[in-house]
């Protein structure tokens, strides 16, 4: 497999016409994809705007279509990524260093000896997370092994990817994308089983392991 950099962000599909007018509008054109696909896709995920010329100019259809054409090469899967694996959420450990401050200040103002930092008790963070996987058969490990540097936030990709941040959610905005397209290699991934198996069973011939 080759390195991971070009990964697009993927939405919950749109609820209205509008709202997938207006992925097709803004930004969406420089795809390239033909209105009948993006009929089909906008039914199991939107596709979000990256900003990057490397997503456009038809470089998403090209890959798409070569995913669709090796259907029955394809195999669905889940894997949980261990909480060790993934990368805290900038806002959880912004709280966490916030009331480290404060518990500091406190025991200085009363003149007693500051505690010990603690570690987070359990269900303080969350738990283990749970990914959907739909790749090429010869691709399960490589696809394996690039979700978990991505959940630890290891890989650079061109654009924010936002994985890490999904699997450990702490605003609405961080539940926002709950879906991915790795371009280099072609394979899907989701935090959504339903948008999962909504693709699988667009994409795949045959029958899954999951």
């Amino acid at each position: 497999m080759r390195d991971t950099y070009l990964v697009q962000r993927l939405s919950q599909p749109p609820k209205t016409e509008w709202q997938a007018k207006g992925s097709q509008v803004f930004g969406g054109g420089m795809l390239q994809l033909k209105p009948e696909a993006w009929k089909i896709l906008q039914e199991v995920f939107d596709i979000e705007y990256m900003g990057s010329a490397e997503y456009e100019f038809g470089t998403l259809p090209a890959s798409l279509n070569l995913f669709n054409q090796d259907g029955d090469k394809l195999e669905a899967f889940e894997i949980t990524v261990p909480r060790k694996d993934i990368k805290m959420n900038w806002s959880r450990e912004h709280r966490l260093q916030e009331a480290r401050r404060a518990e500091i200040k406190k025991a200085k103002e009363a003149g007693v000896p500051v505690p010990r930092k603690k570690k987070p008790k359990k269900g303080e963070l969350p738990g283990d997370a749970t990914v959907y996987v739909l790749c090429r058969k010869e691709h399960r490990e490589g696809a394996t092994q690039a979700l978990i540097a991505l959940a630890g936030d290891k890989v650079r990709t061109k654009g924010s990817n936002n994985v890490a941040r999904a699997l450990d959610p702490v605003e609405e905005y961080d539940r926002k994308t709950c879906g991915w397209y790795e371009l280099d290699n072609g394979f899907f991934f989701f935090t959504d089983r339903v948008m999962w198996e909504r693709a699988t069973a667009l994409f795949m011939r045959g029958s899954s392991d999951s």
